[in-house]
């Protein structure tokens, strides 16, 4: 037996944005596309499970069945299984929803995954600021970040990157002076 549900162009809110039926179908695709296991779940986050029930309502009357523990995905199965047969057999005045709930409200992975160090340069170029000992360390949207200390510098393979960062600088409005020099450690 299957089910259609007929509808006019439906507009939902998912997570605050609103969407039409293109990307709600787009929306489940994805979330079928990246779906763990239960058994996944464990081994990658902290994972403590989840229950299921039908929710049956007659008329105004709402009745909760067979709430049931979900701890591995056979239980899933038979859950599903069982809500299967639920639907198949309820009668023409109920409503059946099947609600699924995690006991988690978020989840977090068990192992961070590990950040490697930047590979610093132990013959590179730096750009100096001003007649001051001072190098750049990086440039944000509205200043230019800076230390005294040369190993902790932006640093360039080539003179030529140098020049061309100092030139990208200059474009953008920073009226220093900027001059290049060659460090070796």
């Amino acid at each position: 037996m299957s089910y259609s549900i007929v509808y006019n162009k439906q507009f939902l809110k998912i997570d605050g944005k609103w969407v039409d039926d293109k990307g709600l179908i787009r929306f489940i695709q994805n979330g079928i596309k990246n779906a763990k296991t239960i058994e996944e779940l464990k081994e990658d986050y902290f994972f403590r499970g989840m229950h299921g029930y039908f929710s049956a309502w007659k008329e105004i009357d709402n009745i909760i069945e067979s709430r049931v523990e979900i701890n591995s995905s056979d239980d899933l199965r038979n859950f599903l299984k069982a809500a299967q047969n639920r639907l198949d057999s309820r009668m023409e005045s109920e409503r059946i929803y099947i609600c699924l709930k995690y006991y988690n409200k978020k989840f977090e992975s068990r192992v961070k995954p590990e950040r490697k160090p930047k590979e610093r340069l132990m013959d590179y170029f730096a750009i100096k600021i001003g007649n001051r000992d001072s190098y750049l360390v990086k440039q944000t949207s509205r200043r230019i970040k800076y230390t005294s200390l040369c190993n902790l510098t932006k640093q360039f393979k080539t003179e030529k990157e140098a020049n061309k960062y100092v030139e990208k600088l200059i474009e953008k409005g920073f009226k220093i002076n900027f001059s290049v020099v060659h460090i070796t450690a």
